[in-house]
């Protein structure tokens, strides 16, 4: 028996539209699981990143050629003011014309021209000489004149250590002179023993002795008969 058909439902014509059907693509797997999609999705950002950076590069170095030049003035450079220091003056000392005593004082005789000639050989050449007021000085004393200049006393000074036994150097004033001396025992040398004066013996004379001389009567000789 043939099944009972509604009439008013219609074949399906051939012009119906066909239904959608979804294709899929042939994947390729590779060993690890991953698929060629993947890797060839990971060079493509690798290219996109090279060429952003590519990009970038080239847009900075256009930049910077394309900047304007600011030219800059340039100005000298003040030079910093260095203070000249003083030279210092060099004073030239006339030892001619310095005025030196030398008394001596030590006992011995010629001790004050033997330090003329020592203080002529420095180039002094206006030197007294003479006695001090006493022969026991041991120690060597000196005197300069305040105007006397430091080279001159250290020069001096100097000289006497070299020669005398002991040395003793003051400032005072002087008359008539820029340098005193009062020469004492050089190196070496020993003190002359003060001479002692031996007392005079004074004579007494003898006492005389004083008396009357009774006369002695004389006997006359009796004639023997």
């Amino acid at each position: 028996m043939e099944e009972d058909r509604p009439e008013n439902v219609q074949p399906e014509s051939s012009s119906s539209a066909p239904s959608e059907k979804k294709v899929a693509f042939p994947t390729i797997n590779r060993p690890g699981g991953q698929s060629a999609n993947t890797s060839s999705g990971k060079k493509i950002v690798k290219v996109v990143i090279v060429l952003l950076i590519i990009g970038v590069l080239g847009a900075g170095g256009w930049f910077l050629f394309q900047e304007p030049k600011i030219e800059k003035s340039t100005e000298p450079t003040p030079t910093p003011f260095e203070q000249e220091e003083p030279t210092p003056t060099t004073v030239q000392i006339k030892r001619s014309e310095i005025k030196i005593e030398v008394l001596n004082g030590s006992g011995i005789s010629g001790e004050a021209a033997y330090l003329q000639g020592q203080l002529r050989n420095l180039g002094y050449e206006t030197i007294t000489t003479g006695n001090a007021d006493k022969q026991d000085y041991t120690t060597t004393e000196v005197t300069f004149s305040s105007k006397v200049p430091e080279e001159v006393k250290n020069e001096i000074s100097g000289k006497l250590k070299d020669l005398y036994k002991e040395v003793s150097s003051d400032t005072g004033s002087l008359s008539g002179k820029d340098i005193q001396i009062i020469v004492g025992l050089r190196k070496g040398q020993i003190a002359k023993p003060t001479p002692t004066s031996t007392p005079k013996v004074t004579a007494t004379p003898t006492p005389k002795a004083t008396g009357t001389i009774t006369p002695t009567p004389s006997i006359s000789p009796t004639p023997t008969p």
